[in-house]
């Protein structure tokens, strides 16, 4: 819905919206009603709700290629963080370690029955993670080394 949302602190305002067969993306501002001496005006938030995982039920396979870019674009922020976060402790000295939560931008997943899309959401995200680094480290992934065959010599 467009406009704006207010509470006591903080007024969220809609900026835009895709929407999709399975998902709808929405670009949000949520602004606070007195800004804090050099804090941002504005935190902007991109809200993506899945729509083809209904409650106690599997994703539908049509939505699963949807569902697939939902979770690379969720790595992708997280590595686009740990990246920052990386400079930001090259550039720090004195021994000041800085903390995650320090950096201006946050992933936040949730569904709302309880039913584990949630974890299963952040499994596949962290899934993907894991491949992706593996294969900097090892080179390209190649599941046919993963298992010992009976045959091999």
């Amino acid at each position: 819905s467009k406009g704006a949302f207010e509470t006591r602190n903080h007024k969220i305002v809609f900026k835009e919206a895709n929407e999709t067969e399975h998902f709808t993306e929405r670009k949000l501002a949520l602004v606070p009603n007195c800004p804090a001496p050099g804090l941002p005006a504005e935190l902007l938030v991109e809200h993506v709700h899945f729509k083809s995982w209904k409650d106690y039920s599997v994703p539908e396979n049509e939505s699963m290629d949807q569902f697939t870019v939902i979770v690379e674009k969720a790595a992708d922020f997280i590595e686009e963080q740990h990246e920052q976060y990386t400079q930001l402790s090259r550039k720090i000295k004195g021994g000041y370690k800085p903390k995650y939560q320090d950096l201006p931008s946050k992933l936040v997943v949730h569904c709302r029955a309880g039913i584990g899309r949630t974890g299963t959401t952040m499994a596949c995200i962290n899934s993907l993670l894991m491949l992706r680094h593996q294969e900097r480290v090892l080179g390209k992934y190649d599941p046919s080394k993963m298992f010992l065959s009976p045959f091999s010599t």
